[in-house]
């Protein structure tokens, strides 16, 4: 295979799978320059966060490929714990069904008032966080509720194959199934159509209200039970799952993904990319020892690079001056000598 050929692969190949490619790389070669040892858990680590962050994630991606974003969702991702935890103790079933239905019935709320209301999302969710966090704190009085139930959370956890658990493989099966409703139903195109051009969307037919209402209802109701698994794994239901920490996580997974800042264009498949590097970035932090303040950095500074590389403008001004400083491109004009006086 020629270089010219290898060159056209990669090409091909969409940029979340690089950049998780080369943190993984990164992972296995760490040892080698003073990194602990890898071993099985370090794997079954990364499914874990896989697990924790994933389906917060996946519901961010497809609101922001609505074109809308929701500051409510950290909130939401902790009230399902919460609810969960509290209701769950006898059935583990209904107080699963119940925290993802308060949480989608919040989303629903967010949803029509952005929709219908015609108000702006960001004041919108930001008041629903607020308002949720503090419905939190009322529910747990202010601190940690356990969940004694102790064996649906072992069961959750336990390893498979060493490798993977029952929530792992949950978040893993959420990122397939809404793959498949994106791209292989009428829906999933509408849902890109609105996000891509709303106006130009509604002239051709698409109830773009109802798609973000329901888009609202189903990034919350993934975040809600993403944290009452959560609560169910971790045997506890705490205030602090419902941090910004967690939505910092989730954004910058699905823009690593391959998601547009300005809606229309996002997959599945790139942003369980884009959340497997940040768990992958995660556990190298932890192989490396590094400080916990070095992720805050790098988490950081991924942002910073995205911000750059999908602003159009400084690409076409890296065009520009690529073809002024190219001699071969922007050669000047000479004129002639008159040799005959």
């Amino acid at each position: 295979m020629s270089a010219r050929e290898v060159v056209g692969i990669t090409r091909r190949i969409p940029a979340p799978y690089w950049l998780t490619s080369s943190f993984l790389i990164a992972l296995v070669l760490a040892p080698a320059f003073g990194g602990t040892a890898l071993s099985a858990v370090n794997f079954f680590n990364i499914g874990q966060t896989f697990a924790a962050y994933g389906p917060l994630a996946l519901g961010l991606g497809l609101l922001m490929v609505a074109g809308e974003f929701d500051l409510s969702l950290p909130a939401i991702y902790g009230l399902g714990a919460m609810i969960a935890v509290q209701t769950g103790q006898a059935n583990p079933w209904a107080g699963l069904a119940l925290a993802v239905t308060a949480a989608a019935a919040i989303g629903l709320v967010n949803g029509f008032l952005v929709a219908a209301a015609k108000l702006n999302s960001v004041p919108v969710t930001l008041g629903a966080f607020i308002v949720v966090s503090g419905l939190i704190l009322v529910l747990g009085g202010g601190k940690s509720v356990p969940y004694e139930n102790y064996t649906v959370g072992l069961r959750l956890d336990e390893p498979i194959a060493g490798l993977a658990s029952i929530r792992s493989l949950v978040a893993v099966g959420l990122f397939v199934a809404t793959g498949l409703l994106v791209r292989g139903t009428r829906w999933g195109r509408d849902l890109k159509a609105t996000g891509g051009d709303r106006r130009a969307a509604e002239v051709a037919g698409v109830r773009t209200q109802r798609i973000l209402i329901e888009t609202f209802g189903l990034s919350a109701g993934l975040a809600g039970l993403s944290g009452a698994l959560l609560g169910y794994g971790l045997s506890s239901a705490n205030p602090a799952y419902g941090g910004f920490s967690s939505l910092i996580f989730a954004a910058t997974a699905v823009l690593l993904g391959g998601v547009r800042l300005a809606g229309g264009e996002g997959s599945a498949a790139g942003m369980a990319a884009g959340v497997f590097s940040m768990a992958l970035l995660e556990e190298l932090l932890v192989v490396t020892e590094a400080q916990s303040y070095v992720q805050d950095l790098l988490t950081g500074g991924l942002l910073v690079l995205i911000g750059i590389a999908v602003s159009p403008h400084l690409l076409r001004q890296a065009r520009a001056r690529g073809r002024v400083t190219n001699p071969t491109k922007s050669r000047r004009r000479r004129t002639p000598i008159n040799l005959a006086g």
